[in-house]
């Protein structure tokens, strides 16, 4: 496809990327329509009935109707509505039968099934390519399409009791759901290995298949593309008997990544140095649940929200959302630089459904965010708020500032011994490094500066200053090998948890990794 065909197509009215415009143009109205449809496919399913679904398609304010008769819910409440669905009961959550299952990471709990309509997969197949037209209309650039993307989903597989239920990550179920001609075009990772379930097995299989492909662009996790990268620099090596030491050799027209999961920022340096070169990053924020943003704009990280996705969207301060029947703002009442929770009512059948994911908005028209963090990954003993976001970026500006380059890191406070509270970054380097103080104090001065709640808590001496503690490389693996039994897609560490469970975690696997390295010597 050539690059003047395509830049005609992202401007389509019928393309994703041109209804993403016209919902732009009347956000409250294309809101207010959406729930309105998805109140209007439910009324005859059980959660319809119980909910009054026919009166409030009655009333001329439904979005007033549907707060006050559909209460904010918890993953708890849908556990017994989740379970009617898998059993093969149709018409609980959504109308028809829902086969499809993700499998939530569990970052912010032990994880939980989100049950995924053939609508839902519809609508994040057509978000899901919004970001690569966006980027192709911002930038005139669409020379990644005419090499390969390379993707690397997680796995799905049937239950053993129920063949025709799929249940696993819900990149796979996308992956799974693409247009046969544009994977057969576009994807470097044939399916037989995309689907491998051990994921270790399937990162090796992948490296070794791309190696020597004209990959373009990438779409992974940020948090498993040092991983990858150096998988597939070493099969490059053995392939051509010569040490190579960045992707630009192997890739010369490597050109953009595409990610989402975790934080971007924590990231794109190691990107960048296993790159060898400047490439454009797109961040996405995106869940088992559905496709909510995106970055519209290579030069910024703001994440425009998506219009588009089957999602309506419900907001709560953060500091209402533990008070009883808090006040449910839409996009029509949200401020900017306010702490949001995020609840959102979806085409699988998710209503008021809580993210517990923290945002702000940074503009409001169009309505553009950035994630702050997660609802429980927040440091505030002292009142010093900060969040898993700033904790990113922090390590990236002390990553410039020092030249370390960071793989995988988790901040927490120190043990309880200390007279004040002291903040403790546990940080997995790529290469070697010795001197820890030079970090600590990298973000030390990254937060004062940037965060006027850090900073005012550290010039009163009502915070300690932070320490790092470095890990020894492969200490990450071990502890979610350990937590999980076996790695996958969405394995990652919680960022930021004033707990200490995943810091004792981490030391008993640098222990492990230690004990393993010296027995190798």
């Amino acid at each position: 496809m050539s690059g003047f065909l395509l830049k005609r197509i992202v401007g389509f009215p019928s393309s994703p990327l041109g209804r993403l415009d016209r919902a732009q143009e009347d956000v409250l109205h294309s809101q207010r329509l959406l729930l309105q449809d998805l109140i209007r496919r439910a009324k005859d399913t059980a959660w319809g009935r119980a909910h009054g679904y026919d009166e409030i398609l009655r009333s001329d304010e439904p979005v007033s109707a549907y707060q006050e008769r559909v209460p904010l819910s918890t993953a708890e409440d849908f556990k017994p509505y989740v379970a009617r669905t898998k059993a093969g009961e149709e018409n609980v959550l959504w109308p028809g039968r829902t086969r499809h299952f993700a499998v939530s990471s569990g970052t912010a709990s032990r994880g939980r099934l989100i049950p995924v309509s053939e609508e839902m997969e519809h609508a994040m197949a057509q978000a899901g390519m919004i970001p690569g037209l966006q980027y192709v209309r911002s930038t005139g650039s669409a020379s990644f399409l005419g090499g390969k993307i390379l993707m690397l989903p997680g796995a799905v597989a049937p239950e053993p009791d129920q063949p025709d239920v799929l249940v696993g990550e819900v990149s796979a179920l996308q992956a799974l759901g693409a247009q046969p001609a544009l994977v057969r075009r576009f994807q470097a990772v044939p399916e037989e290995l995309a689907m491998i379930e051990d994921w270790e097995e399937k990162v090796e299989r992948v490296a070794a298949c791309v190696a020597d492909q004209d990959v373009r662009a990438v779409i992974v996790v940020p948090s498993w593309a040092p991983l990858l990268f150096e998988a597939v620099l070493q099969h490059a090596s053995r392939a051509r008997r010569a040490r190579v030491t960045s992707l630009r050799e192997i890739w010369p027209r490597f050109q953009v990544f595409f990610g989402g999961g975790v934080a971007m920022s924590a990231y794109r340096g190691i990107i960048e140095h296993y790159a060898g070169s400047d490439i454009d990053f797109i961040e996405s924020y995106s869940a088992s649940e559905g496709v909510f943003a995106f970055q519209d704009d290579p030069a910024s990280t703001e994440l425009a929200v998506h219009l588009v996705s089957g999602v309506f969207y419900e907001f709560v301060r953060l500091e209402d959302r533990h008070v009883d029947r808090p006040r449910r703002h839409t996009l029509a009442d949200v401020e900017l630089g306010v702490d949001y929770a995020l609840h959102v009512s979806t085409c699988a059948g998710l209503w008021g459904y809580p993210l517990e994911d923290v945002l702000q908005f940074t503009s409001l028209h169009p309505p553009r965010l950035r994630v702050r963090g997660r609802t429980i990954s927040m440091l505030d003993r002292a009142g010093e708020r900060v969040c898993a976001s700033e904790v990113a970026e922090a390590l990236r500006a002390a990553s410039q500032l020092t030249g370390v380059r960071v793989r995988h890191h988790h901040v927490t406070y120190a043990s309880a011994s200390i007279e004040m509270p002291q903040h403790e970054w546990l940080v997995e380097l790529a290469g070697f490094a010795r001197d820890s103080d030079s970090l600590a104090g990298a973000v030390d001065a990254y937060l004062c500066e940037h965060n006027r709640h850090y900073g005012k808590r550290r010039r009163a001496h009502a915070i300690a200053p932070p320490i790092v503690t470095l890990l020894p490389s492969g200490t990450s693996l071990e502890y979610l090998r350990t937590k999980k039994g076996r790695l996958t897609s969405q394995s990652k560490l919680i960022a930021v948890n004033e707990a200490r469970t995943v810091a004792e975690g981490l030391a008993k696997a640098a222990s492990v990794v230690q004990r393993r390295s010296a027995n190798s010597h």
